[in-house]
């Protein structure tokens, strides 16, 4: 049948016809979600979701059709539209996390066993690759990305590292005459890293990678006050944690002496005081780990040039946001 409103019915009168199955969506309550379940002849309580009785929403069906069965009672219940959103980059993705596993999930996971926190979904809007300039530029004009931030309750941001990796990755390319969008790309630049002087020639080559990442960690210094402002403008009522950054390589990396003062840097922009956010101190976490799994796997020299963290790693960062503060 065709939908009714206002008072409207639904159904027949006079025919002695059940009434089998039903939608029900909301009109002119934005920022709402109509939730309803039921009873149904000779199968009960539905909808049935992880063994328990559930809710469908906002136009999903509830009952039966062609099996000449009651819709014998119907519960209804309107509530605030709320999600838990997910900012960044790969990492925010799950990039080298078992499906399911990244730390995303795992946070998002914790929060709907949660009873305080109601009924919430994930959306997760990170983007691999993306750096502060085009986390903000992603806040700033998609608006895909404006609307469920609008009733977002939890926001996590990881961003930052391909601040540092990117200049990093492509001045190595330069300096070695590859190229860097190549599939090959990292046995190739394993192949370079492993020839005789190569040490040499990165030496040579740090002023001017230094340069280059300095500016890009400079960019993040200016946009990262604007990302967060941006957010809590959004959604000021969200709770918001906010990761650090892990440093990837060896101290006996000749990058180290690059990598880990920019890491610093970013890291103290984003450990702010009384920043309005909850910090997430993934560098402590992966720099004191000392578990048997490995939590990242790079290496220039293998070929390795996966920075993201392992299941293991994103298992950490999962629990250094269960620390970052908030009040269940």
């Amino acid at each position: 049948m065709n939908a009714e409103e206002n008072g409207g019915f639904a159904g027949t009168t006079a025919r002695s016809l059940r009434i089998e199955s039903i939608k029900i969506n909301l009109i002119g309550l934005e920022g709402y979600d109509v939730y309803y379940r039921g009873h149904v002849q000779n199968k009960g309580d539905i909808p049935v979701v992880d063994n328990a009785w559930g809710w469908v929403k906002n136009g999903a069906e509830l009952g039966t059709t062609g099996e000449s069965l009651r819709l014998e009672s119907i519960q209804i219940r309107i509530a605030k539209t709320q999600n838990f959103t997910a900012l960044g980059d790969s990492i925010a993705y799950g990039m080298s996390a078992d499906p399911g596993y990244g730390y995303v999930n795992l946070f998002y996971n914790h929060f709907k066993e949660l009873s305080s926190f109601g009924d919430m979904s994930l959306v997760n809007l990170s983007v691999p690759g993306y750096n502060s300039s085009q986390l903000l530029y992603q806040l700033q004009n998609d608006p895909a990305v404006v609307a469920p931030l609008r009733d977002a309750q939890v926001v996590t941001i990881s961003v930052g590292g391909n601040n540092i990796l990117a200049p990093v990755i492509i001045s190595l390319a330069a300096t070695f005459q590859l190229d860097p969008t190549s599939p090959t790309f990292p046995t190739d630049l394993a192949t370079a890293l492993a020839q005789p002087g190569a040490q040499d020639i990165i030496t040579a080559a740090l002023p001017e990678i230094q340069t280059n990442v300095t500016t890009s960690v400079t960019q993040f210094a200016t946009d990262w006050p604007q990302i967060i402002g941006t957010i809590k403008t959004l959604a000021p009522q969200a709770n918001i944690v906010v990761a650090t950054l892990y440093d990837p390589i060896s101290t006996q990396d000749p990058l180290y002496a690059i990598f880990e003062p920019s890491i610093q840097t970013i890291n103290t922009a984003i450990m702010v005081p009384d920043s309005g956010y909850m910090v997430a101190d993934v560098y402590t976490a992966f720099k004191n780990y000392q578990g048997t799994e490995p939590v990242v796997n790079f290496n220039w020299y293998t070929g390795s040039l996966d920075p993201h963290p392992t299941t293991a790693g994103h298992e950490l960062i999962y629990q250094c946001h269960l620390n970052a503060g908030f009040i269940y």
